[in-house]
């Protein structure tokens, strides 16, 4: 579970490809990805990237702590005009999932080792 499982206002609820309800807390976006512990500026503004990345990801990939997931996707960030890939990690444990950070990752590194969940299917 993610340390911000705690009460909190959400940014966003959605829906995953699988139909899962996941969040994003406010208190997680502060302290976890656009200020706090991790300081990644080139998110600010990106909400909803974010959720688009839940929604469609092109990956969906099993993280190595239990419960949770990793969903990738190459997105346009607006805030610094670059175009990157992404990892939304997500907590799985209960009823709706939990963004637990997000990360902007210079090169995929998944094998599929762990499982993969989810690939995008291909569009017509």
């Amino acid at each position: 579970m993610c340390k911000e499982k705690a009460k909190g206002e959400y940014i966003f609820t959605t829906t995953d490809p699988l139909g899962r309800m996941v969040a994003l807390k406010q208190t997680t976006w502060n302290m976890h990805v656009i200020d706090g512990d991790h300081y990644r500026p080139e998110f600010i503004g990106q909400e909803e990237t974010i959720k688009g990345i839940i929604e469609d990801p092109k990956f969906i990939v099993k993280d190595p702590i239990e419960n949770r997931e990793r969903y990738y996707d190459i997105v346009h960030l607006t805030s610094n005009n670059k175009i990157k890939p992404v990892m939304v990690v997500v907590d799985h444990s209960t009823d709706i999932g939990d963004v637990c950070t997000i990360f902007s990752i210079s090169r995929m590194r998944e094998t599929g080792e762990r499982g993969i969940i989810y690939v995008r299917p291909k569009r017509k």
